[in-house]
């Protein structure tokens, strides 16, 4: 069992949507680990965060547009595709970092790398078609 994120099955007016769309799974612990990662990339630890940890910082005080993403249930919920549109321009930016060869950070698997490619194909179509970005 793990996390699927996939775009609502629903268009704005109600029709359903029958084509092929990207979505991106990984088990919950893996997504942690990966939020964890993404993080790290804007010099946030996840674990001292709200949410992570006891009295942990707000999130307010988190200089990243991945704050939707990162501060998110790992379960359910929904990013809307406003949000989709202001983390993808960092996901990009943090896709051209992983890879690169010989980078200076923590050495990532590619499923890390695939799992960034697949984040990023789901809430671009979510942001362009204008649907949630569902995690359940």
């Amino acid at each position: 069992m793990g996390l699927d994120m996939c775009p609502a099955d629903r268009h704005p007016d109600g029709e359903n949507v029958n084509i092929d769309v990207p979505s991106a799974s990984q088990p919950y612990s893996g997504f942690h680990r990966f939020r964890v990662l993404l993080a790290a990339e804007d010099g946030i630890d996840l674990e001292s965060m709200a949410g992570f940890a006891k009295a942990g910082l707000p999130w307010a005080e988190a200089s990243t547009t991945l704050a939707p993403l990162l501060n998110h249930s790992d379960c359910d919920g929904e990013l809307t595709p406003a949000e989709c549109s202001a983390i993808l321009p960092r996901l990009k930016e943090i896709r051209l970092t992983w890879g690169s060869t010989g980078a200076s950070r923590d050495l990532r698997h590619q499923w890390d790398v695939e799992h960034l490619d697949a984040l990023i194909n789901v809430a671009t179509y979510c942001a362009t078609v204008g649907v949630n970005l569902d995690f359940h």
